[in-house]
């Protein structure tokens, strides 16, 4: 499909920029300048649909292996009283996703009232025994006040995480009660 749009967006800017430098009537620049734009549009909306299409099958692959984990793997009880909360602050340097000219603005007349936003990333970590071995797991990061989340962890009291029998670092911790709640955030794990 990249090699599509590749094909149709060259052929619509050669058919614009020809059509622009020749000598033929109006009507017919007026038409060949049409097409060329309608072709440079559809390998556009084709390389977006298969960003899409990626993006896409890359959540399935990740919704199958933890039904896979969820299925075949070793379930492990977690007690939230025995979890330790891992909390880390992190800096946001922009506030709002805003354009360059108001945060100019703001930086001549409102300086003193922007600060950068920190934010507070939460994770759990529970260790347990598997097969004579302490294996301790950590979750992805929530962004969420601690004092929130340890009220939520009381209401919930446990949940389970699914491990790979064959390999204890593949594992999904089941937190979803929490994706209703927090901001989850997969792009902060390290």
């Amino acid at each position: 499909m990249a090699r599509l749009s590749i094909l149709l967006f060259s052929l619509g800017f050669l058919l614009i920029i020809g059509t622009t430098l020749s000598i033929v009537s109006f009507y017919l620049k007026f038409t060949f300048i049409l097409i060329g734009s309608i072709l440079v549009l559809i390998s556009f909306l084709l390389i977006k649909m298969s960003i899409q299409n990626d993006l896409n099958n890359v959540n399935n692959v990740s919704a199958r292996g933890k039904l896979g984990l969820k299925n075949k793997g070793l379930k492990v009880k977690v007690d939230f009283n025995k979890c330790e909360i891992i909390t880390s602050n992190h800096i946001l340097s922009k506030v709002e996703s805003r354009s360059s000219l108001l945060y100019f603005y703001d930086s001549l007349f409102f300086s003193n009232d922007k600060r950068p936003k920190e934010i507070l990333l939460i994770r759990l970590k529970f260790i347990v025994k598997i097969s004579n071995k302490d294996v301790s797991f950590i979750s992805e990061p929530f962004r969420m006040d601690v004092k929130n989340f340890e009220i939520y962890l009381f209401n919930y009291k446990k949940t389970f995480i699914y491990v790979n029998k064959n390999n204890y670092n593949d594992f999904f911790f089941d937190l979803d009660f929490l994706k209703k709640y927090a901001y989850y955030e997969k792009s902060l794990m390290s």
